[in-house]
């Protein structure tokens, strides 16, 4: 088996769940600005959901998740450190679950009627 596609896999699945996790952070309002300082827009729970301040729309996403994510970002002192570890954490969850699915599907624990399919990168 060459180890060297999974491990190129690997890496490429890395920087690309942490940049889909970054930019889902930031449409809720948690990001990293230009400056490289941590913010995050104040957040008022609504029916369905929450608003964000200064924008238009109810996000139709639990407003306690987010209240979650915010504290365990600001538990660490140093807010950017926070926000990036977090975000590794949530991407390395997420690529453990895809790779858990993807070996049921191979191993055919169960039958998928679509299989899951990475663009760029297959293993086989």
């Amino acid at each position: 088996m060459d180890k060297n596609k999974i491990k190129s896999f690997a890496i490429w699945a890395r920087d690309n769940l942490i940049d889909v996790v970054k930019n889902r952070a930031r449409y809720i309002g948690i990001f990293i600005d230009y400056d490289g300082k941590y913010n995050e827009l104040k957040a008022q729970e609504v029916q369905g959901g929450f608003k964000l301040e200064g924008k238009d729309g109810v996000f139709n996403l639990s407003y306690e998740d987010r209240v979650v994510l915010v504290d365990r970002i600001n538990a660490y002192e140093d807010k950017k450190k926070g926000f990036e570890q977090v975000i590794e954490e949530v991407a390395y969850t997420w690529f453990n679950r895809f790779m858990g699915l993807r070996y049921i599907v191979d191993s055919q624990i169960i039958l998928l009627q679509y299989s899951i399919i990475f663009s760029d990168y297959i293993i086989r």
